[in-house]
């Protein structure tokens, strides 16, 4: 009974990433074409073999370090709410936005000073509100794709939650219930599966 139902939640999760998918393929795809802004999507069309062992190697190890370490909620993994502040900092400095990048910088430093605060607002009483949060903040770190693109900051994450949410929630759930590794994995397969779509969808 217990190896059944170890099967039907793995056949569950299966399903819905190929769902997220479909989804991708067949809705956001086409708004962003509509939009002219498809070269972005079908970013995985020929791709080099460095461009694709990062995709399926080493994209997914860094990403999921840096967003999803902290969704474990044990105390000796909160260090990585400061590898997401960290990222954070350098992705607003190399953009320009210096601003932000000391405003965030300024956050690291209250954690910093209250750490121990923070942990148990973020890790224990607000877990729920973290998990959404820092599924946003997966979204937002692809800002990069829609550079030059004359929309408002507005719409375009309003674009970027549209394609990217869906999965990063996805890896959130993943990463809560069967640990790094495993949303690690998930999201390797979301990469392989990216590029094969890309490959057979747009050749």
């Amino acid at each position: 009974m217990k190896e059944n139902n170890i099967w039907r939640e793995f056949r569950n999760y299966v399903s819905l990433l190929f769902i997220i998918k479909i989804y991708n393929f067949l809705v956001v795809d086409k708004i962003f074409f509509s939009l002219d802004i498809g070269s972005n999507l079908s970013n995985f069309q020929n791709i080099s073999i460095i461009g694709f062992i990062s995709a399926i190697f080493i994209a997914p190890i860094i990403e999921e370090t840096i967003f999803r370490t902290h969704l474990s909620f044990n105390k000796k993994h909160f260090f990585g709410v400061f590898l997401m502040l960290l990222t954070f900092a350098i992705f607003f400095s190399l953009t320009g936005g210096w601003i932000y990048a000391i405003i965030v910088i300024s956050i690291g430093t209250l954690f910093l000073v209250f750490h121990n605060k923070f942990r148990y607002l973020i890790q224990e009483r607000y877990h729920n509100g973290t998990y959404i949060f820092t599924s946003i903040l997966f979204c937002i770190i692809n800002y990069s794709y829609l550079k030059g693109y004359n929309f408002s900051v507005i719409v375009k994450i309003g674009l970027l939650l549209l394609h990217y949410l869906p999965l990063s929630l996805y890896l959130g759930v993943i990463s809560k219930k069967f640990g790094l590794v495993s949303s690690m994995g998930a999201h390797s397969v979301n990469n392989f599966l990216s590029i094969i779509g890309n490959s057979l969808y747009y050749s």
